[in-house]
């Protein structure tokens, strides 16, 4: 099973516009399988790293917290991805920007690859919510990650490169 966001789910972006406040940015374990503490997490983690960038420095990407992160990301958002996309969009997005250099090395690259894209094609389907939700996101933060998964081109091509 590939992790597409389903028809359903589409069908519901397309209502955004009438969508209301907090649609999608419940947050809250209202739908899906994550509860309040996952997303909370999320969002504590990705606020640290998003201060630690500024400060010139980032999480640790073989971090426990973020391999927690990751194994949760795994159990209770992939296992219904539609569920979690409507509770928590934003907070998707970033457990799969953040877990993505674990998910590449514990999981193998076309996983990673997948997960990438498919919070690239949430990120852009949501974008115009984001202002509101009260999250950081701030992909060109993410946009090593890029190089890395080989979606853009890049000359030196090594990829296991550990930093």
């Amino acid at each position: 099973g590939s992790m597409l966001v389903s028809a359903a789910v589409l069908a519901l972006m397309a209502q955004l516009t009438h969508a209301g406040p907090g649609a999608f940015n419940h947050c809250n374990g209202s739908f899906g399988l994550a509860a309040k503490d996952f997303w909370d997490e999320v969002k504590y983690t990705l606020e640290m790293d998003m201060v630690g960038r500024e400060l010139g420095s980032s999480l640790d990407p073989r971090s426990d917290n973020l391999d927690i992160l990751r194994q949760r990301m795994n159990a209770e958002v992939l296992m219904d991805l539609d569920g979690a996309v409507k509770d928590c969009v934003f907070g998707v997005i970033s457990a799969m920007w953040l877990t993505l250099s674990l998910v590449d090395s514990e999981e193998g690259l076309e996983k990673a690859r997948e997960v990438q894209a498919t919070a690239d094609s949430l990120y852009y389907q949501f974008s115009e919510l984001l202002e509101d939700s009260g999250w950081m996101i701030d992909p060109s933060k993410f946009h090593g990650y890029r190089l890395l998964l080989g979606r853009e081109k890049n000359s030196c091509g090594g990829f296991r490169r550990k930093v």
